[in-house]
């Protein structure tokens, strides 16, 4: 009976001192952003804005699972960072509002992969972005010091166009939208049981009907298989499906 009160007394105080989660505000909606951007100035921390796909994306998924949600995680955000979700499901709701201000500031800010982050400095200019990474809360946060290092704040944490000093929202883009004259597989992810291929703008799971980015519009695609090293789709207006190879 002693044993059993200890054991209570002592989950009651690991409950009541636990410290709360990070906060993460949703959407880029211009006031969402707004917020997140006065907030990092006031506080002198760095904004990360995070693109995924929270319901469909494998190495988003991992991402979340092996340095967000953790504790170390938490401890080191309420320090140092606003945060931001700028999340593209493929079955939770979301508003027509939030949708089109999630796609116009991916746009803006070349995101054509998911899980991408995006990461400014308390004066909103760009200290550079990265995607999942293995090692967890350390490796992110190395990665983030070797950012913030550089005078000025200019290395990144992967080969990108040179940042802009202007905010994501209100400004030019940060270089120019990708143009796509045909549909190019650029990437395989996930385990064989269930594969990601990214083509041009979308990332497909076997099964999937998107639109995808083409010359000045787009077309209707659906992923028929996702292969080891290739793709079958069918496209709207074809009569058969095709098969697109990994880029080398």
């Amino acid at each position: 009976m002693h044993s059993l009160k200890h054991s209570v007394l002592v989950f009651a105080l690991l409950t009541a001192t636990a410290a709360p989660a990070a906060e993460w505000l949703n959407g880029a909606e211009d006031s969402t952003l707004v917020a997140a951007f006065n907030q990092a100035k006031r506080e002198k921390k760095t904004t990360m804005i995070f693109f995924t796909g929270s319901d469909w994306c494998s190495w988003c998924m991992k991402l979340n699972d092996e340095v967000f949600a953790q504790r170390e995680f938490d401890t080191y955000a309420r320090t140092n960072l606003i945060l931001v979700k700028v999340d593209f499901p493929r079955r939770g709701a979301q508003s027509d509002a939030m949708k089109k201000a999630n796609r116009e500031l991916a746009n803006k800010l070349g995101v054509t992969v998911y899980p991408t982050l995006w990461f400014f400095n308390p004066d909103g200019k760009q200290l550079g972005r990265s995607g999942y990474q293995p090692g967890g809360v350390a490796a992110f946060t190395g990665t983030l010091a070797k950012m913030s290092a550089k005078p000025g704040g200019q290395q990144q944490a992967t080969r990108e166009p040179e940042p802009q000093e202007l905010l994501p929202f209100g400004g030019a883009p940060t270089h120019p939208p990708i143009r796509y004259t045909n549909l190019v597989l650029k990437s395989i992810s996930g385990p064989p049981s269930r594969r990601f291929a990214l083509v041009n703008d979308q990332t497909f799971a076997a099964g999937d009907d998107l639109p995808v980015k083409l010359l000045d519009g787009r077309v209707k695609v659906r992923c028929v298989e996702v292969r080891d090293k290739s793709v079958l789709l069918a496209v709207q207006g074809e009569d058969t499906p095709r098969e697109i190879r990994l880029e080398k």
